[in-house]
């Protein structure tokens, strides 16, 4: 008796699970509104925004008088590397003081472009996370790695990698 009380349970929850997987137009619901063009800009802004190219860096560079942060990752398989990505980089703080003084241009294993492979090698990048500070040629200045959840820790040390390049303010 106990099993018949069950098995309409779990057949309506599981109709209810179906239900759910149906796209809202199908269902005969509406479609949720897509976030305004307005607070999308301002989300992204929050972002740090990664240049596509050592090339395109180099030049953005040049012309703002800015260092390049030069990020290798793998964060499919590296602990430090998803720490490293959820307790600063993903940051609004860390993105908007960073993108003062650095171009961030990222590398992750996982779609390595030549041009990466070629820049893993010259770097001598050893490990992951691994960042590599160059001046505006892309001649190495520093390097560094994982250094724990600190957002003002890396925003110091890339002040640090700027002032040398640029002098102090």
């Amino acid at each position: 008796m106990q099993t018949n009380t069950i098995i309409p349970s779990w057949s309506a929850a599981l109709g209810l699970l179906c239900l759910a997987a149906i796209p809202a137009t199908a269902a005969g619901r509406k479609p949720a509104k897509p976030a305004a063009p307005a607070v999308q800009q301002e989300a992204d802004a929050q972002k740090l925004q990664y240049a596509k190219s050592s090339r395109q860096a180099q030049s953005k560079a040049k012309a703002d008088k800015k260092i390049i942060f030069f990020l290798f990752t793998n964060e499919r398989t590296c602990q430090p590397c998803k720490m490293l990505e959820a307790q600063i980089l993903s940051k609004p703080e860390f993105a908007q003081e960073l993108q003062k003084i650095a171009v961030p241009v990222k590398y992750t294993f996982q779609n390595m472009s030549t041009e990466g492979a070629k820049l893993l090698s010259e770097y001598r990048v050893g490990g992951t996370p691994c960042i590599i500070y160059t001046d505006a040629s892309g001649k190495k200045i520093g390097q560094s790695g994982y250094r724990g959840a600190d957002i003002q820790t890396y925003i110091n040390e890339a002040k640090k990698y700027h002032d040398q390049v640029y002098g102090g303010k």
